[in-house]
This record gives structure tokens, C-alpha cells and sequence, in this order.
């Protein structure tokens, strides 16, 4: 008897039989998955629910009791990105603890499945962050992942890369940021004195957008020996390039699965355009014989030019620099304005120190440093604004995490190669279990109150404003100097500084650096007295 598919199929089922079986392969995935991972360590909780699927299609609650279908991981990402576009990201992985009963049993570590069946750990565990940043190093990575999402912006640089290309290129970039470097302060001094004028030009400013451009011709001064140009000129090719190349990336670090929807025409044309204009940079610089006296300069680029002659590893490790170099400073800076603009009592406070201390002159290296309530206003702006609000490993090899795992949440996590993880420094550093409880000395964590630190030293990995371990950030000093040198000379020169945002609750933008969402709008008043004017 012949048999006949047809007698026991019909083609009419197959828009139905063809998804069932997607979904019952991810499951079996999610299956091997967790099977494979329990042989090393214990699982941390899920964030999703039981429903009337199982585990392979449910509903869930959210915030302001919406409902949103969580179907084979896929619902994680489109609420990621859903979130991410109202701003409410951090609120998002506060659920996701709440829900999952990290919070209440202090572990702040979840999974999810992805949509290849794959798990995905989420973190905001300081012991945690602290195994993958440093005691499990070698165990973790930045990963192909994160590699395919940054590749065409970033190529095979420092900031994208793993191993002996890493370290490689970190030996070459890290003395550029040393102390004797970052201490001739004629660089921020130049740039500064650019930016002031602009301050006061208009009665509001939007500092943000001020500080962000003041930040990139710094940075690029420092890199290519050539400044951009973008305070002059605010809508000039390479800044406005820079922004768009930066606000595509973003959304393409939290699509994950569904990266392939998201449109990259005009991001790869910016991408171009950036590489145009430092092209002619790179070119100069390969003229010159290595070793020639002409090669040896205070220049990044003429470093690299004399370490390697190949144009698109030059380009890959400017870029990534310039870009690590600017908008996390740029961010830090907007917030401490926006805090500034709205605690006078601060302003007063710093402003009569710094002119008590330093004058109206240029201050020094040592003068910076020794201005211990200045590092109070910056530390306590990168405690409560985690300049990177989230960031991705992924597992290099079988390893497990010191703990979150288990009914208690304190066994070790199975993790299996391959495994990616994001940890959250945002939400780390706004947990108020980690903290003292709130007294007279010791105000409200979620309050931006700089005194705290007088009395006040966090515990080790509670805070990471610069990340850790061997890839902590190389350009640390550059970045605490810069924003310490920038904030000393404008309070020299304006003594009030005036709130014009409107009030209300900071709104969170979680891009690749955490932002205003509303921007920060201020004025800047000078003293009346124009002895106060800065002195060179």
C-alpha cells in the first residue's frame, strides 16, 4: 500500500504546523539549555511566568498594568526596546527583580530566554559585576555578539575586541592618558575659553548640547592633534555624523535578535562620513618614516601610525577612543549642570572654595585635585547617574557566577560558553540595600546630595563609574580632570546658576550613556563685580 503524506496532512495546517514546530524547537533548545548549565551550578529565576502555554507563550503583568505578550523570548526585547523608547528602562529591570524576588532576597540576578533558546543573564549583583569585570576575567569577554552590533562603527578596536588584539592595543593607547599627559592642562585650557563666551551668550542654554560639542573638539585635539570644530560650528558634517552613528548603535545594542529590522542605510553613511573626515589625519600621519622625529608627537594618532601602517586598524582604535572620550564625559558633565541648576546652595558653596583656594586664575594640577568638595559634586553625579547605565559580556568558556542562583539565591550560577550577560552599573548604584540607612548624616541614596561624602566611603564594587579590572577605563584621570578643571574655570566666571528645565523628576535616557531626555536648560549669571573675570 502506497503511503500518502497526504493522508495523514493537510497543506492547510501548515501556517500552523510550521510555527508549532519553531516554538517546539526552542523549547527543546531552552531544555539542553538549562540541563547544561545545571551540571556546573543552579539556575537563577526566570523572568517570566507561568501561563497557559507553559513556558513557551505567556502573558505577563508590567508596569501600569499593561499587558504584553512574552512569546519565546521574543517579548523581552521588544519590551527592552519598548522601554528604552519611553525612557523607562530602568524602571524595567527594577520590575524584572521585583518580580522575580531578586530584590527581596538581595541576589539582583535574573535569566531570559532569547530568542535561539539561548539564556541571557541579567545582573545588577555587585559580587557578580566583580567575577566578570576582574576574578573571572579570562572568563568573559566582549564576545561575538557585541562584536557583530559595534563592528561597523567601531571595527576590531579596543572597545570591541578580545584577547591579544585587546591587550595589544591597549599597551599602545594607555600611556596617552597617564598622569604627565593628562596634567598640562593648555588643552582644556584652549578649549574652555572657547566655551565660555557661549555660556552667557543667550539668557537659556542648552549646556547638554554645549558640553557634549565642547567635550568632542577636547577629545579630538588630544587624538588627531586637530580639533573638530563642533563648538564653532554646531551643525557641522562631523558632529552631526558622530550623534546619528551613536543614536542607531544604541538601538542596535537592544534589539539582540531582531537587529536585522532595524534600518542601517544612513548609519553606514555616517559611518563614511566620519571615516572621510579622519582620513586625511591618518594619511599625514603614514607620511612620516616611523621612528622620524617629525613621528614622535603628543598625538594618538602619530603613536599608532608609528606602531602599525594599516589605515583601517588606525581608524578603528581613533574611533573607538574619540567615541569613549567624549560622550561619557559629555553625560557626567550635563548631569552635574542639571543637579548644579537646581542646589544654589552648592554653587555657592563650591564657587566661594574655589575662589578662596585658587582665585580667579588658572588653577593647577595639584589645586584640582586638592578641591575635595569638587570631587564630592562629581563623585556623587557618577554614584547616582552611572555614566553607562547597562553593558554586555559574554561567558568565553564554561564558568559560573559567585552566586544568585538556588532557591536562596546565594548558590553559584551555572554558566555555559557562549552564555551573554548585561549587567546594570545604573541600577547597581541605586540600590538602597547596598547603602547605610538613611539618617541624619547619611541622606537618601536616590537624593543628589554631595556632603555625603565627607563621612562617606563606598564599599568595594558598589560603585564602578569607570568599570574594573584589567579593562577599567585608561582614560579615568583624563575624564575626572577634564570635568574638574572645565567646572573650576566656568564657576570662576558665573556665580549663579539658573534651573530653566521645569522642574519635576529626572527622566533617564538609557543610550549608550545615560542622558537628559529633557535636555538642560540653564542661564548663567556673572558677578557684578568684574574682578572676578577668570585670569590666565
Amino acid at each position: 500500500m502506497a503511503f500518502l503524506v497526504s493522508d495523514y496532512f493537510s497543506w492547510r495546517y501548515l501556517p500552523i504546523a510550521l510555527p508549532l514546530l519553531f516554538i517546539g524547537s526552542l523549547y527543546v533548545q531552552r531544555w539542553l539549555s538549562r540541563r547544561s548549565a545545571l551540571a556546573i551550578g543552579a539556575m537563577a529565576p526566570d523572568v517570566d511566568i507561568r501561563g497557559p502555554l507553559g513556558r513557551i507563550g505567556f502573558f505577563c503583568r508590567v508596569r501600569d498594568d499593561a499587558l504584553i505578550l512574552v512569546w519565546t523570548g521574543l517579548g523581552f526585547f521588544l519590551e527592552a526596546i519598548r522601554t528604552w523608547r519611553n525612557n523607562t528602562a530602568l524602571e524595567f529591570w527594577q520590575w524584572i527583580f521585583d518580580h522575580t524576588g531578586c530584590a527581596a532576597r538581595g541576589s539582583y540576578t535574573a535569566e531570559v530566554m532569547i530568542m535561539n533558546g539561548q539564556r541571557m543573564i541579567l545582573t545588577a549583583d555587585p559580587e557578580n559585576v566583580k567575577a566578570v569585570l576582574t576574578s573571572q576575567f579570562k572568563s568573559w569577554g566582549k564576545g561575538q555578539m557585541l562584536y557583530d552590533a559595534f563592528r561597523p562603527f567601531l571595527g576590531d578596536s579596543i572597545l570591541s575586541t578580545d584577547g591579544e588584539q585587546w591587550h595589544r592595543a591597549r599597551q599602545i593607547i594607555r600611556p596617552f592618558f597617564e598622569k604627565t599627559r593628562v596634567s598640562d592642562l593648555d588643552l582644556y585650557e584652549r578649549n574652555v575659553q572657547r566655551l565660555i563666551p557661549k555660556l552667557d551668550k543667550t539668557a537659556i542654554v542648552s549646556i547638554d548640547d554645549l558640553i557634549f560639542r565642547y567635550t568632542l573638539d577636547t577629545i579630538s585635539e588630544f587624538l588627531l592633534g586637530n580639533r573638530v570644530g563642533s563648538l564653532e560650528d554646531s551643525s557641522n558634517g562631523f558632529t552631526e555624523a558622530f550623534n546619528e552613528v551613536q543614536r542607531v548603535q544604541s538601538v542596535l545594542m537592544r534589539a539582540g535578535p531582531l537587529t536585522w529590522a532595524i534600518p542601517r542605510k544612513s548609519y553606514l553613511e555616517n559611518i563614511k562620513r566620519l571615516d572621510r573626515y579622519m582620513e586625511p589625519f591618518i594619511s599625514q600621519a603614514l607620511t612620516l618614516p616611523p621612528g622620524s622625529p617629525e613621528a614622535k608627537s603628543d598625538t594618538l594618532l602619530q603613536a599608532l601610525a608609528s606602531w602599525t601602517r594599516d589605515r583601517q586598524m588606525i581608524r578603528d582604535e581613533l574611533t573607538s577612543v574619540l567615541f569613549a572620550g567624549s560622550d561619557t564625559t559629555a553625560s557626567s558633565m550635563s548631569w552635574i549642570f542639571f543637579e548644579l541648576a537646581r542646589h544654589p546652595n552648592v554653587v555657592a558653596k563650591l564657587r566661594a572654595l574655589i575662589l578662596r583656594k585658587i582665585g580667579t586664575r588658572r588653577p593647577t594640577y595639584q589645586e584640582i585635585k586638592d578641591l575635595k568638595y569638587l570631587q564630592y559634586v562629581i563623585n556623587e553625579t557618577q554614584r547616582l547617574y552611572a555614566t553607562m547605565p547597562f553593558a554586555t559580556r559574554q561567558a568565553l568558556q564554561d564558568t559560573t557566577l559567585p552566586r544568585g542562583g538556588g532557591p536562596d539565591g546565594l548558590s553559584p550560577i551555572g554558566v555555559r560558553a557562549g552564555t551573554p550577560i548585561i549587567y546594570s552599573a545604573l541600577l547597581m548604584h541605586r540600590r538602597r540595600d547596598l547603602y547605610p540607612p538613611v539618617s541624619e548624616s547619611f541622606p537618601d541614596p536616590l537624593e543628589w546630595v554631595p556632603e555625603r561624602w565627607e563621612h562617606w566611603t563606598p564599599k568595594s564594587w558598589q560603585l564602578i563609574p569607570f568599570s574594573g579590572g584589567p579593562r577599567i577605563c585608561i582614560g579615568q584621570q583624563f575624564a575626572l580632570m577634564e570635568m574638574g578643571y572645565t567646572l573650576c574655570r566656568i564657576l570662576q566666571t558665573f556665580e549663579h546658576i539658573v534651573d530653566y528645565t521645569g522642574g519635576g523628576p529626572p527622566v533617564l535616557k538609557c543610550g549608550i550613556v545615560v542622558t537628559p531626555f529633557h535636555g538642560v536648560q540653564i542661564g548663567f549669571v556673572r558677578p557684578a563685580v568684574a574682578a572676578n573675570t577668570p585670569q590666565e
